[in-house]
């Protein structure tokens, strides 16, 4: 039986290239654990905890706590390396840690990462300099986050996006709860709401998600509303479930909810929660295996500087080459000596 034998935990803090808008503030360095597990054939694999600020219900430091706990368990008892424990969901970044490194011993070798949605950032000159000179052909999709802005920019900029796009692409919008109602159906009446794919969760209130899409025909995702663990019910006007398992729960809760969604007829995306380069791969991997004809969401990586010690990943089944640990805060080891 292939069992967990050694553990470390290490901390990080990579300064960002940008400042980057959340909620109610800004980061300028993403902070997280990452987690190292071995087992007893001496494989090596990989998984990261990075609660993020204003949508994370865990802080970094419950994060931490709970993870050492946990860990130090794993390798007392000699864990198999199965990653199925719902018992870890109530704290969801530990839960894709753990889960996701106790997966990774399993894996024989790494996939082709799926073809992931372009994320949309800057100004309307950058985003339509950046389309101009796109090679073709152009993916079927790509995001583009609204909100953050008076609705007249947000309508001036889709409106920009989708002229320069071909018809056959479509735009997936993340509003992240930021507009009300009104301005909803403001905007879906300067558009064509059939370039649209889907909106991301855009008022606070889901339970008004299908009288908002036969209002406006645009149809909608679940997000944020996936982190309270309702009971995922057909809806009119559901076009995806938004599955980030940093904020979700596990691989367990998540796989859960992929099949629930597949048996609905309802899209499954894999999306990030700006983990590091580290977090990313393990998302591209889980995408690849789970979902692999769909568009995942993980285009967050230009968030960080290209000199980032965890862009540097191992082979599958390999510990991370000693000038990357040594980039990193080692906060404990099991066994301890």
């Amino acid at each position: 039986m292939t069992t967990v034998e050694r553990a470390r935990i290490f901390q990080y803090a990579f300064p960002l290239r940008y400042p980057l808008p959340l909620k109610s503030s800004r980061i300028t360095a993403r902070q997280g654990l990452i987690l190292e597990l071995t087992d007893n054939q001496g494989v090596t694999a990989y998984g990261e905890a990075s609660p993020l600020p204003d949508f994370s219900q865990e802080s970094l430091a419950a994060s931490r706590s709970l993870l050492i706990k946990t860990v130090s368990q794993l390798v007392e008892n000699h864990w198999g390396t199965g990653y199925q424990h719902p018992w870890l969901l109530p704290v969801t970044s530990v839960a894709f840690a753990i889960e996701s490194a106790l997966w990774g011993l399993n894996l024989a070798q790494y996939k082709q990462s799926p073809e992931t949605a372009p994320l949309l950032t800057g100004t309307s000159y950058t985003i339509n300099k950046r389309l101009s000179s796109w090679p073709t052909p152009f993916p079927r999709e790509f995001k583009f986050k609204v909100g953050r802005q008076p609705l007249h920019k947000d309508i001036e900029q889709v409106m920009s996006i989708l002229g320069r796009l071909p018809s056959s692409s479509k735009l997936r919008l993340d509003a992240n709860q930021h507009w009300n109602p009104q301005q909803l159906i403001d905007f879906s009446k300067a558009i064509d709401v059939h370039r649209i794919a889907y909106i991301e969760e855009p008022v606070p209130k889901s339970n008004i998600f299908p009288e908002l899409f036969r209002r406006t025909g645009i149809y909608y995702a679940l997000d944020e509303s996936l982190q309270h663990y309702h009971p995922i019910q057909m809806m009119s006007g559901l076009r995806a479930l938004i599955i980030k398992p940093t904020l979700t729960g596990g691989l367990h809760y998540c796989h859960q909810l992929i099949r629930r969604a597949k048996q609905q007829g309802i899209r499954a995306v894999l999306s990030s929660s700006f983990e590091s380069p580290l977090g990313i791969h393990v998302l591209q991997q889980l995408a690849a295996h789970w979902l692999p004809d769909e568009m995942a969401g993980l285009d967050t990586l230009t968030a960080f500087h290209s000199d980032c010690p965890l862009f540097s990943l191992p082979s599958s089944g390999c510990p991370f080459p000693d000038h990357v640990i040594k980039q990193l805060d080692l906060i404990c080891q099991f066994p301890s000596h």
